[in-house]
């Protein structure tokens, strides 16, 4: 996770903006970008004990919660 956590390039938020809408939008798509962590980590917890069906199902999840995360952050 430390590799993970210090890629991340985190803003000054009390600079980065004058307008609250901004930070309204970002803390949207942040927790979409968790919501898509955590359910990825547990996708991949089912794979490993090999209860793929339900890995599936977390899995369809992920992908529409990356569909809901804005374009530029996308992989």
């Amino acid at each position: 996770m430390t590799t993970l956590v210090n890629e991340l390039s985190i803003p000054n938020l009390d600079a980065a903006t004058n307008d609250p809408d901004e930070l309204v939008h970002l803390a949207t798509a942040l927790s979409v970008l968790a919501a898509y962590a955590d359910c990825k980590a547990i996708a991949m917890r089912f794979r490993l004990r090999g209860e793929i069906d339900t890995a599936q199902r977390h899995e369809k999840r992920c992908d529409m919660l990356f569909d809901m995360l804005p374009s530029s952050w996308r992989w």
